[in-house]
């Protein structure tokens, strides 16, 4: 007991700057699907009210998101009811940044877009011109969207990280790499 009292003691400055270096750090802000909570759309933060109605809808307004359920305070189908909406306005918005980067830039159309809820990257494209993206990144800043948008739409025509795929994206969009910092995850 007097081992470990007395390692204790040797380390206790140190335990004691790193509890204060702990108690310093934000969290990172989530969203809280809850009426007076928050939700993110195009790396803005936006208030989320919930309301109880016979009719499941999503609005967003000038001043937040409007939620009606049947049961607000049925946690799991109030973020069904947000994701399918998220969704929906993913696809949309998506298909029509992807179409008009490509008309802007002169570049091939995927053949098809997929939409999924991704961990650790944002979008993929596959050889046969399949890009996939995360619901997710409908919640980051506009200019992140399309640098993640622009990059996948360069691997229809270099389909790796080479020196050629970097110069086709930094030749149509020279701030690619504070675009893509602006990516929170």
């Amino acid at each position: 007991m007097r081992l470990i009292q007395a390692y204790v003691e040797e380390k206790l400055d140190w335990l004691r700057t790193a509890l204060q270096e702990m108690r310093s750090v934000t969290m990172p802000r989530t969203r809280a699907l809850v009426d007076q909570g928050e939700a993110r759309l195009f790396g803005e933060w936006h208030p989320v009210r919930v309301y109880q109605g016979r009719h499941q809808s999503v609005v967003l307004a000038e001043d937040g998101f409007y939620l009606t359920v049947v049961d607000p305070s049925d946690g799991k189908k109030v973020e069904r009811l947000f994701d399918r909406w998220m969704r929906g306005l993913a696809e949309r918005v998506f298909k029509e940044q992807l179409a008009a980067l490509s008309r802007q830039f002169k570049s091939p159309m995927p053949t098809s877009i997929t939409l999924r809820k991704m961990r650790g990257k944002w979008g993929s494209c596959s050889r046969d011109g399949q890009i996939t993206l995360s619901v997710g990144l409908l919640e980051q800043p506009r200019d992140a969207i399309e640098y993640v948008l622009w990059h996948e739409l360069c691997h229809l025509t270099h389909f790796d990280h080479s020196k050629a795929f970097y110069a086709l994206l930094a030749s149509q969009m020279p701030d690619w790499q504070a675009r893509k910092q602006r990516l929170e995850t």
